[in-house]
């Protein structure tokens, strides 16, 4: 993304043809849904969404139409969270703006609060800077502060392109397997908060396929 920051190129006229594009993509794969707990069925049931930033790619075509709106997304405040952000408006998620490293309460206060209107939030636990496979103290805070269960969820390819990222970003090959997973969700006790982020952790790589 970064190249189109360089030239000043308009987030939507990108976003835009990327979104097409991406659509188009899928239809290219073969994806199997793998849905444990019946969390993308469950009607007015919040969730926190949980899943690693290497896994992101294509989430957002996979994520079932209806429930886009009603899920709210952590992404950067870097100018090319930006770009990331007019991407997933594209395809009618909610996006929230922030990070560990910059706005990171107030965004946590801004999710908290979607939680509590029933809505549900997706956050990559290891972003936007890592390390991978590593889980901030964010996911388990917003866990904790509103009752609402983890649902960890993977995106796992048969043949995939690693990109040569911090996180190794996987982008799955044409007409190979892709399955997208939801595991069982985990209740984070007050108690529970100082270990809750390895049990996130644990949970998150049980369903993960390198």
């Amino acid at each position: 993304m970064s190249i189109f920051s360089k030239f000043g190129i308009s987030p939507k006229v990108v976003t835009g043809m990327l979104a097409h594009l991406l659509r188009g993509y899928r239809c290219l794969l073969r994806v199997r849904t793998v849905d444990l707990q019946g969390a993308l069925g469950a009607e007015h049931a919040p969730a926190i969404y949980a899943i690693w930033h290497n896994r992101f790619f294509l989430l957002p075509v996979l994520v079932p139409p209806e429930k886009r709106p009603q899920t709210a997304i952590l992404v950067s405040q870097s100018r090319d969270g930006g770009y990331i952000a007019s991407f997933l408006e594209a395809f009618n998620f909610s996006v929230i703006r922030g990070s560990s490293s910059k706005g990171g309460m107030r965004a946590m206060i801004q999710l908290k609060r979607h939680l509590a209107k029933g809505g549900s939030v997706a956050i990559t636990p290891d972003g936007p800077r890592g390390p991978v496979y590593t889980v901030q103290p964010g996911i388990a805070w917003l866990a904790e502060k509103s009752g609402v269960p983890v649902v960890p969820v993977s995106v796992n390819a048969g043949r995939a392109i690693k990109l040569r990222s911090w996180d190794r970003t996987q982008i799955p090959l044409p007409f190979t397997r892709v399955v997208f997973r939801l595991g069982k969700s985990l209740v984070v006790s007050p108690d529970q908060e100082t270990d809750s982020a390895e049990s996130i952790r644990k949970a998150l790589m049980d369903i993960t396929q390198d």
